[in-house]
């Protein structure tokens, strides 16, 4: 068997806190149960992709069904945290047909301990661009 990503480098522990998995809440290892990521944005929200709210089928999923493992580098360790999903938050207009809009929120039934990622603010320089206001 062939890695899927070929060239790349195992992420050291701690580079990437805000990385969580999304997993079934039926109880089983969080490494069986895992089919999608998100980022922690907020220690209560993870943002995460509307497509990972809906069964293949196209139903929605209940927020009881999903829970969020928070600081974990490998999901067969014991570290980190396993959160409930308390509700979700799609955008209005997702098109699971056509993918637009693809973005959704997950607020966790308790706040997480993890980093969240530090979003960009407008007093960042990096967004400072010749000619823009």
């Amino acid at each position: 068997m062939q890695p899927s990503i070929v060239g790349g480098e195992t992420a050291p522990d701690g580079d990437w806190p805000w990385v969580v998995a999304i997993i079934q809440n039926n109880g089983g290892s969080a490494f069986w149960s895992q089919f999608c990521a998100g980022t922690l944005i907020a220690p209560d929200w993870v943002l995460t992709a509307a497509h990972c709210t809906y069964y293949v089928s196209g139903a929605p999923i209940d927020a009881q069904a999903l829970a969020v493992v928070a600081g974990r580098q490998q999901l067969t360790a014991e570290q980190g945290e396993q959160l409930a999903v308390e509700a979700i938050v799609r955008h209005p207009l997702y098109n699971g047909a056509l993918a637009d809009y693809d973005v959704a929120l997950l607020k966790l039934a308790e706040s997480s301990t993890q980093p969240v990622i530090k979003m960009v603010s407008p007093d960042d320089l990096a967004l400072e661009v010749a000619d823009t206001p």
